[in-house]
């Protein structure tokens, strides 16, 4: 008899690091970076006295950015409880803890009529399970991405070189209408039933005992050299 499905584990290795977004940012007042760590906490649950709470109004009944600025030096300078109730830490790069500590709760430039303009600290959350908050990789992503290595590999018209002079979203855009109706797109247009991959759900990647390893990275700037 033969097996109506079949499961076949796959091992991935990607080149660079992966990020697939949730729709969730850590935020700096339920977040703080220590000892080259990120901790996420939920601000309810952290113990308080009296004098805190007292503090903590004070901090928010500041008008306008002084407040928010404020917010963040409390939460800041309770780091070391807030570690204690955060469920797990995770790994930031040297340049992102730099980064943290030189913006938390500060006014990092001054706009026009003396008005101060905080830096944004929100560090956009990869996906994760809602209870561990450990990261994985969603099945629909990983056959997403293999779909569209196919359909690329499949499509017979030659990639179009990216002119320098042009920015990356004007690029796109002239590349889309090029391509629109060619190669292999063209092909399965009204044949999606014999599609690759239709028929083999993939299932996510990172819940089971060979957890995904995250950390907390940034872009970097570098200056071009002449040569």
């Amino acid at each position: 008899m033969k097996h109506f499905t079949e499961i076949v584990p796959l091992v991935l290795t990607p080149l660079t690091p992966i990020h697939i977004g949730c729709g969730e940012d850590f935020e700096p007042t339920n977040y703080v970076i220590d000892g080259g760590m990120l901790y996420p906490f939920e601000p309810t649950s952290l113990p308080l006295n009296e004098n805190d709470r007292r503090l903590l109004m004070q901090s928010a009944n500041r008008p306008g950015l002084d407040a928010i600025l404020a917010v963040q030096q409390f939460f800041h300078g309770k780091r070391s409880e807030c570690q204690r109730v955060s469920r797990f830490g995770i790994p930031v790069a040297a340049g992102v803890a730099d980064w943290y500590e030189d913006r938390i709760g500060r006014i990092m430039q001054r706009e026009g009529g003396g008005f101060g303009a905080g830096n944004e600290l929100g560090i956009e959350r990869t996906a994760h399970h809602p209870y561990t908050g450990k990261p994985y990789l969603p099945g629909s992503s990983i056959k997403g991405s293999a779909r569209t290595a196919w359909l690329n590999d499949a499509d017979s018209v030659p990639p179009h070189p990216r002119d320098p002079s042009v920015r990356p979203q004007e690029t796109k855009a002239r590349n889309s209408k090029t391509r629109s109706s060619a190669g292999a797109f063209r092909r399965i247009r009204f044949d999606w039933s014999n599609l690759p991959m239709r028929r083999a759900p993939i299932s996510r990647a990172g819940l089971s005992s060979r957890s995904i390893v995250a950390s907390v990275r940034g872009p970097i700037a570098k200056r071009r050299t002449s040569r």
